[in-house]
């Protein structure tokens, strides 16, 4: 293990020191940083803010009233005191303020008001005029506050239990998308590190020290480690970025980030292994796109698969296909996040997937053993298999002798 270590060390360090993926963090961290800034600017923060004309001495209890129901209609109301009905009405006309109340009988606006004002002094005026009625028909003064709230009815819910949160799922649509993306691209960094250590023969030399297997793991590990700090880093700031917002957090968003981080754990160690093997069929740069189509085809065929199922989650053909190791990750995810997995499919999953990935670890070190120091034209697999074949056959005479 310690050349898989001194390996997946030596990726994280080269990555650290690179300009585009140094770039690339500060401009996604931005980019989440941006969105809730720009939120808060937008005016998302805080109660929206009025100001209401009075005039004469009957509007005192209602502006008294209004200022008190205020919060509940996310809204905070100031008060200016005006002479009569004809200054209310140049204030309003003049825009000086939102509304106006006279003698606590009349609503004084221009056109249509903005947010919940003309609702909340509605509210607040039927409120007053029901309390007033009350005590003229000689309600205590302690009964007539209750009497105007009376408890709520008791509500039943009798019908099947809501699959998930909306938060839940929201949050399972934006991992979705930054699941593809996140797999593709490190899976892309993967393929091409190892061209890049074929064609300036540096895998050579590396592979003096370490066995091919040792070097495979080791890249997929420190690339691993690496998107996996990046993403976390991201969604957190996100997150923290959708608080300063203000945004309220549904509490199934951290159970749909763990989601998130689990199939992408798995989905990477998947993937990164056939990016690897593509990588190591090729000895340029320019022809490592070749040998990626197959994959492109696969991780886009996983994506779109999954977002095909959005209308019906729960299906056969939904729950089928999130056991096939290629979709698992994404449609899982999907399904966790719709409430459409069961705990016991959850863990089947992952129990396929760590399979599938061991099977598909020893199965890529082969090829990647049998291609990664064959250099010049593109080699394929059939090339690759039949030439380990043939070493084994060999090792196998000479054991003989």
């Amino acid at each position: 293990m310690r050349g898989v270590r001194l390996i997946a060390v030596r990726e994280m360090t080269e990555r650290l020191r690179d300009r585009g993926f140094i770039l690339l963090t500060v401009f996604t961290l931005l980019l989440a940083l941006g969105g809730g800034v720009l939120g808060a600017l937008a005016g998302g923060v805080g109660p929206q803010e009025y100001e209401v004309a009075v005039v004469g001495e009957e509007t005192g209890p209602l502006a008294a009233l209004v200022e008190e129901q205020a919060p509940a209609f996310d809204a905070e109301v100031s008060f200016e005191p005006l002479s009569d009905a004809a200054a209310a009405e140049r204030a309003v006309e003049g825009g000086e303020v939102d509304a106006a109340v006279v003698d606590g009988e009349r609503i004084l606006v221009d056109g249509l008001v903005e947010g919940n004002l003309e609702a909340l002094l509605q509210s607040s005026a039927q409120d007053l005029a029901a309390a007033e009625t009350l005590q003229e028909a000689g309600v205590p003064p302690g009964e007539v506050e209750a009497s105007l709230e009376p408890d709520p009815l008791a509500v039943e819910d009798v019908g099947a239990p809501e699959a998930s949160e909306p938060g839940a799922s929201l949050v399972a649509l934006g991992g979705l998308v930054l699941l593809f993306l996140t797999i593709y691209l490190y899976g892309y960094w993967i393929a091409n590190g190892v061209v890049e250590e074929k064609s300036s023969r540096v895998v050579e030399i590396v592979l003096s020290t370490v066995r091919p297997w040792q070097l495979l793991a080791g890249k997929i590990i420190g690339i691993g480690l690496l998107g996996l700090g990046q993403l976390v880093l991201l969604g957190s700031l996100g997150l923290a970025a959708a608080l300063v917002a203000g945004f309220e957090l549904p509490p199934a968003t951290f159970g749909a980030a763990g989601a998130i981080l689990l199939w992408f754990i798995l989905g990477f160690a998947f993937y990164s292994c056939l990016f690897a093997v593509a990588g190591s069929l090729v000895s340029k740069q320019e022809d490592v796109q070749y040998t990626q189509i197959p994959l492109m085809v696969l991780i886009f065929g996983g994506y779109g698969v999954s977002f095909s199922q959005l209308g019906d989650l729960g299906s056969v053909t939904a729950q089928a296909l999130s056991f096939v190791p290629p979709f698992t990750p994404m449609l899982m995810l999907l399904r966790m996040g719709f409430g459409e997995a069961a705990a016991w499919e959850v863990a089947l999953a992952t129990l396929l997937m760590i399979l599938a990935t061991a099977g598909l670890v020893l199965l890529a070190a082969r090829i990647y053993a049998g291609s990664v120091l064959r250099f010049g034209s593109r080699v394929s697999l059939g090339e690759v298999w039949r030439s380990l074949r043939q070493d084994r056959a060999k090792e196998a005479e000479r054991r003989e002798e």
